[in-house]
């Protein structure tokens, strides 16, 4: 039996330019809790994953999830042409596109919808419908592939990212970039 296809995208400072959750924190930086649970972060008195799930609480909570539709259009328009050249011209008819990132599910999944693939991101009890709190950052991002898409299934073909992070995942790939950034 043939396995499946997949290429493995990431979408922060690889796909787009920049670091999506930057610019969301930076949209909201006028709002005091915004600025308040920033000072905790940059003072290094909440982690990363705690960061991003009191900040997209507090997001969800005032404007809705609705927001971040909106947000996943205009980071769609945003996406890195020569990148998705590089993706289109490896990618073969039934390979599976999958864009993994540290970032919110909550709009990584409408970006990689709206490109026609499929996206998974960080997740956060009380705002996810899976209800786990699940940080796609390193070890976990590349524990997520190999669980969702096991090697017995899937021949990895293709992985691109920006983050040394990344590396051990990538070395699972037939063919894989790390990318400088900007």
């Amino acid at each position: 039996m043939a396995k499946n296809v997949i290429i493995v995208v990431d979408l922060d400072k690889t796909l787009i330019d920049f670091d999506s959750f930057r610019i969301l924190t930076l949209r909201n930086i006028y709002k005091f809790r915004v600025l308040y649970l920033l000072l905790l972060r940059k003072l290094r008195i909440i982690s990363s994953f705690k960061f991003k799930k009191q900040i997209m609480t507090y997001l969800i909570n005032r404007n809705g999830k609705e927001y971040f539709n909106q947000f996943a259009d205009e980071l769609t328009e945003k996406i890195n042409i020569n990148i998705l050249g590089k993706i289109t011209n490896i990618k073969s008819t039934n390979d599976l596109i999958v864009v993994l990132s540290a970032s919110p599910q909550l709009y990584v999944s409408i970006i990689a919808k709206n490109m026609g693939w499929i996206g998974y991101g960080s997740t956060f009890s009380g705002i996810d419908e899976n209800n786990q709190d699940r940080h796609l950052y390193g070890n976990e991002k590349l524990n997520f592939l190999l669980n969702n898409y096991p090697l017995n299934l899937y021949k990895y073909k293709y992985g691109i990212s920006d983050s040394f992070s990344d590396l051990k995942m990538l070395s699972y790939f037939d063919n894989y970039e790390l990318i400088k950034t900007k």
